[in-house]
């Protein structure tokens, strides 16, 4: 395994959450690259300078091809994308009721190609300072935001806002609902 795979895989483990007995079963070059800060394994900066964390974020309840090529857009930034999933909350606020699931759409965006790692969003999302929690724990080097997400200011992180998109005039998830709506 060549060293650049395995500090992804660790890292990967990191925002997973890796358990006492887990850690106790690595191989010692990986236990290597690994500190443990109060009850949380985390990567050490040297090794995870390494690699380019892109964080992406998103609801993806209805996957189209603009989601496609945002992600592979997001991927292309880095080594390594790790996809934030929103919550239901942020659906019901656009007006309309989840048509999957949180779990079913962090599965679905698991299974992506491009894909290194979905999560579930923070819980309470009231303002941008709430992501906080979910930034610290993907320590990411950039972040990416879509052509329509709403503009993000980090000091600590790089955000590319990926300007150009896949056929925004059709392919938005409220306007396929709503055609679908109009043609039933």
């Amino acid at each position: 395994m060549d060293g650049k795979h395995a500090i992804k895989e660790i890292y990967l483990k990191t925002v997973s959450g890796i358990t006492d007995e887990e850690y106790s079963g690595l191989d010692p070059e990986k236990k290597e690259m690994l500190h443990k800060i109060g009850k949380r394994y985390v990567m050490k900066e040297e090794y995870r300078k390494r690699i380019v964390v892109v964080l992406a974020g998103g609801v993806f309840d209805l996957l189209h091809a603009g989601h496609l090529f945002f992600l592979k857009k997001a991927k292309a930034l880095g080594d390594v994308l790790v996809v934030v999933i929103g919550r239901d909350e942020h659906i019901r606020k656009k007006g309309r009721e989840p048509l999957h699931s949180l779990e079913e759409r962090v599965e679905i965006v698991n299974n992506l190609k491009m894909v290194d790692l979905a999560i579930p969003g923070s819980r309470e999302i009231r303002d941008e300072k709430d992501y906080v929690d979910t930034i610290t724990l993907v320590n990411p080097d950039i972040i990416a935001l879509g052509y329509d997400q709403k503009e993000m200011k980090n000091d600590k992180v790089k955000v590319i806002r990926i300007e150009h998109s896949y056929k925004p005039d059709i392919l938005k998830t409220s306007k396929i609902i709503r055609n679908n709506k109009d043609n039933c």
